[in-house]
């Protein structure tokens, strides 16, 4: 926006975030989001809770590979602007619906496992035999997986680890993208994909002409490419597929992952020291391990507020269960008939507790 004046513009001025509060923000209706974005931060820094299966970073890596080569055999080079940017997704997209749609294949118990978009791929795989563009989904629907789908929830590991994507761009795979996908190719077998014709340790495969022919339908283009993709051998569960959300076994790729995930910079580390304080833990509550690790990391003044704080949270979060379950299914509730129950004012009393000692704690959340 500029100001002109008589001698012309005289001065400029760029917006590069929303010209709004935060505490009006959707979402974050107590205004709480920067406060607790500054404890995630200290806690576990580049990882969010969508983040929350090794598998999928692996799985992620070798569709980004393998979807950066068409990506380049379709003629697509650039990825600066948003246009650009979409077109490079296009081509990532099928292949993370192709492997929700593998697991349920595959895995009896795939509903206990981590898959963005489970319900209409399932009907689209089962029940509609494959037919239909677009996984079964509504454009809208297709067009927003670029949002609640499996790689808009890692994405933020492949932008912030080291040597993920070049430039940290979150797109273009680095070395232990590439290092992730050679081990999860190899472990296919009869689910093998073809690679491109320009990739180095292969001859045949994907032309050229083909890629640019199915820029626009890169869906079926790679349902039409990859007609492997729900085969399975004896070892596919353990070796390819997303883990249950309960089954914490150490995954066959595991010293990869860690080497990325818990070293080679500072935050690393971080996540390290965090994850081995835990371990040393005998903590059974969620407070309990805040206050372990607040002892843990004494010098570092945002964690040593992390009791006091979560303290406060589980306290209101505690009351509102408290109150939606005893709405039940009916729109409002006596005031009157709250106060009769013991329940109640066990309720309430904590949180002011919890309250009073968090407005009486010492030091600020930097």
């Amino acid at each position: 926006m500029s100001l002109e004046t008589d001698n012309g513009p005289s001065a400029r001025f760029l917006f590069t975030a929303p010209w709004e509060p935060i505490v009006v923000r959707r979402g974050d209706a107590l205004g709480l989001r920067a406060l607790t974005d500054s404890f995630a931060e200290a806690v576990a820094p580049d990882l969010s809770n969508r983040i929350n299966d090794g598998r999928w970073v692996t799985i992620l890596a070798w569709c980004l590979v393998r979807s950066q080569e068409v990506f380049h055999a379709s003629g697509g080079r650039s990825i600066a602007t948003r246009l650009e940017q979409k077109a490079r997704y296009d081509w990532l997209r099928p292949l993370e619906l192709m492997w929700v749609a593998r697991t349920i294949a595959l895995a009896e118990d795939f509903r206990d496992r981590p898959l963005a978009g489970r319900r209409r791929v399932r009907a689209w795989y089962e029940d509609d035999g494959m037919r239909t563009n677009q996984f079964g989904m509504t454009a809208d629907q297709f067009r927003a997986y670029r949002q609640t789908g499996m790689y808009s929830g890692y994405r933020l590991g492949f932008r912030k680890w080291p040597a993920m994507t070049i430039t940290c761009d979150g797109w273009t795979p680095g070395p232990e993208v590439i290092r992730l996908s050679k081990w999860l190719d190899g472990k296919l077998g009869v689910a093998h994909a073809p690679k491109s014709k320009h990739a180095d340790d292969e001859d045949s495969g994907i032309s050229t002409r083909s890629a640019k022919i199915g820029r626009g339908t890169e869906d079926r283009w790679w349902l039409n490419q990859w007609k492997t993709f729900a085969q399975g051998s004896r070892t596919a569960d353990e070796s390819t597929l997303p883990r249950p959300r309960n089954d914490f076994s150490v995954l066959p790729e595991a010293d990869k992952l860690e080497k990325i995930i818990f070293s080679g910079d500072p935050n690393g580390q971080r996540r390290r020291d965090v994850a081995e304080g835990v371990a040393t833990s005998n903590a059974k509550t969620h407070l309990a391990i805040c206050e372990h690790l607040s002892r843990v990391f004494v010098g570092n003044d945002t964690i040593k507020l992390l009791p006091a704080f979560s303290r406060l949270a589980d306290a209101g979060m505690a009351a509102m269960d408290f109150i939606a379950e005893r709405l039940g299914g009916n729109p409002s509730i006596r005031l009157a008939d709250i106060v009769k129950d013991s329940a109640a004012k066990t309720a309430c009393k904590e949180l002011l507790d919890a309250s009073n000692a968090w407005s009486e704690r010492g030091g600020s959340v930097s």
